[in-house]
């Protein structure tokens, strides 16, 4: 007949026992022990030596014993009174142990649970009237290097968090409300003390990480109510991907975590390394956008048939299982990465940089990049479409393509299609004296438009208005409405165009170098640095030569307001403002510089 007394003698020796195996700790357990809520302590050493000198602190001891036969279990369950949870918090936490015995007292298994003042915390959080709370402990560690581990850091931890046993944990819910200077952990194993990843591996094993906040005007570090109980490290790997010295990438992305490894290869390519003794699984998911689908199709494509493909010039020799080869559906891939070439090619024809998400890609999608395809990269005549078609835009997906429709002389209902931009068409406009004046192409366009097009080609806007600055005394005037269109877009615009900061740069400083006649110098000035100040502060010649222009009795009204929003004094500027008619005001108000007054206030 097994006794209780048995149970619980058996239960202290395999922790003392185990505990025993370092040489930084020294366990006081007792069997007998009378204390309420505690079997005794364990003493943590810096130094072999266990010298008192060397004492760094000790930890409270509870030990429990069960006969149970299954030792399977990595992790239990244990019922635990509501009173000795209590008791250990203010306390400031405990090292609680269940040691299972087998039905003939020759064999267990030792569970634990590190209580500190943060996991009771959660254990007792709404506890109400209960009288016992279940806990969960998992297997507790054999190596001796783990075992001093396992109490240095909840010394660590439990010195840290019991000062706030009556004030109060941080939720995250709390941080952000709070001033956060910083959020820190600490975390000791040493296992890896004299190897290479002692950094990054025993974060990514441990399942007990701490977090702490330092709050702006305290010393202390105030500890947050959650544990962090799984991690994972992303990193960017600068190697070269391969497939018969064929480059197709130069870096990859590597997850690491405890329970495996994900390297990803482009957007679709997913290797799961779990194990030594575990398969080595590959996941092909398509990219969702089309230049990155086209990489990694052709990738997978060329590695599949070469059965291999190599990182850094080290080859990764695989095999795919023919059932797995049928469900890829290689002839069925090679025919849409075709389609997914000729779409790039338009691309590349119509100079869209945008990308398209294939998966959102409409049946009318398809139906006009194959007509687009048809016009541009086969240049054939496309029939069967409305009549009337002029200047068209276009709209497949998220681009707006800007397109311009000429009927075929021999059906109203087929077009030669060309790109807007590249049209060979003559662009003029009636002054008021009935010139025809020459314009680029582009003058076409609006704010809207430069937000919304996807085909313009912003190297060939600032050449195409110096080629016809000797046919038109007045292109730089157009010129300059037009750049400041393209700074209205760029101000507008949800994701901010740095090609249309650049363009509009080039023309501002062309028309400020070579137009003498047309517009006066203060404006040219204004407008080369508004957009100057779009990217970066102005330096101090450039404030000087604004200050200088204010100065001069001649400037207008909207020139001086003009001039001091670029030198963020909005005080002048509502005084000149005030100056204006009603009408000059809302004038103002539209130009684009009038945004340094809203980013002023």
């Amino acid at each position: 007949m097994i006794n209780s007394k048995q149970i619980e003698d058996l239960s202290v020796g395999a922790v003392s026992k185990s505990i025993s195996l370092t040489s930084y700790l020294s366990p006081f357990i007792q069997s007998d022990d009378k204390e309420p809520s505690w079997d005794g302590f364990v003493y943590i050493y810096t130094d072999k030596s266990i010298r008192k000198d060397t004492l760094k602190g000790r930890v409270p001891v509870q030990v429990k014993g069960k006969v149970c036969s299954d030792f399977t279990k990595n992790k239990i369950k244990y019922s635990v009174e509501v009173v000795d949870l209590k008791n250990y918090l203010e306390d400031g936490g405990v090292m609680f142990y269940v040691v299972y015995l087998n039905n003939n007292l020759d064999s267990d298994k030792i569970y634990y649970s590190a209580l500190t003042p943060v996991r009771l915390h959660g254990y007792l959080k709404n506890i109400g009237d209960q009288k016992y709370k279940t806990i969960e402990l998992k297997e507790f560690p054999s190596d001796k290097n783990k075992i001093r581990s396992v109490f240095h850091n909840f010394q660590d931890d439990r010195r840290k968090q019991s000062s706030f046993t009556q004030t109060g944990l941080i939720s995250f819910e709390d941080l952000n409300q709070m001033n956060v200077q910083q959020l820190t952990f600490s975390l000791t194993d040493y296992s890896y003390n004299n190897k290479k990843n002692k950094l990054i591996e025993p974060l990514l094993e441990s399942d007990e990480i701490y977090l702490y906040a330092k709050l702006e005007g305290s010393d202390a570090l105030h500890p947050i109510d959650t544990i962090i109980s799984s991690i994972s490290i992303p990193e960017k790997v600068n190697q070269s991907i391969t497939v018969n010295d064929k480059m197709f990438y130069t870096s990859f992305s590597r997850e690491l975590s405890k329970e495996k490894t994900i390297i990803k290869i482009g957007e679709s390519l997913f290797i799961i390394i779990t194990g030594k003794d575990q398969p080595v699984k590959l996941n092909f998911k398509s990219a969702k956008m089309l230049r990155s689908r086209v990489l990694d199709f052709e990738f997978i494509i060329d590695a599949i048939k070469a059965k291999h493909f190599s990182i850094n010039g080290k080859k990764i020799f695989f095999e795919i299982p023919d059932k797995e080869l049928e469900k890829f559906n290689i002839t069925k891939q090679l025919e849409s990465v075709k389609l997914y070439k000729n779409i790039l090619q338009l691309f590349t024809i119509l100079n869209v940089d945008d990308d398209i998400n294939i998966e959102e890609l409409t049946t009318n999608d398809y139906n006009s990049l194959d007509v687009l395809i048809k016009a541009f990269v086969k240049k054939e005549l496309v029939n069967n479409l409305k009549e009337g078609m002029d200047v068209e835009r276009l709209k497949i997906s998220n681009l707006r393509l800007l397109l311009f429709f000429i009927k075929s002389k021999d059906s109203t209902t087929t077009y030669e299609i060309r790109d807007f931009f590249d049209s060979k068409r003559m662009f003029a406009y009636e002054d008021e004296n009935g010139n025809m004046l020459r314009v680029p192409a582009y003058s076409y366009l609006n704010k809207k438009d430069y937000i919304e097009i996807s085909n313009i080609n912003y190297n060939a806007i600032s050449p195409s208005y110096k080629e016809l600055s000797n046919l038109n005394d007045r292109l730089f005037e157009m010129a300059n409405n037009d750049m400041l269109q393209m700074l209205s877009a760029y101000d507008e615009s949800k994701q901010k165009k740095s090609i249309l900061l650049k363009v509009a740069k080039e023309i501002a400083l062309w028309i400020l170098k070579e137009d003498n006649d047309n517009l006066p110098k203060e404006m040219r000035i204004l407008n080369y640095l508004q957009i100057v100040k779009r990217e970066r502060e102005l330096n101090k010649d450039e404030r000087k030569e604004l200050i200088q222009m204010s100065q001069n009795k001649s400037t207008s009204n909207d020139m001086n307001a003009a001039i001091y929003l670029l030198l963020e004094n909005n005080e002048f500027v509502d005084f000149y403002l005030n100056k204006m008619s009603e009408k000059e005001k809302i004038e103002f108000k539209k130009y684009p510089i009038f945004i340094f007054y809203e980013l002023d206030k």
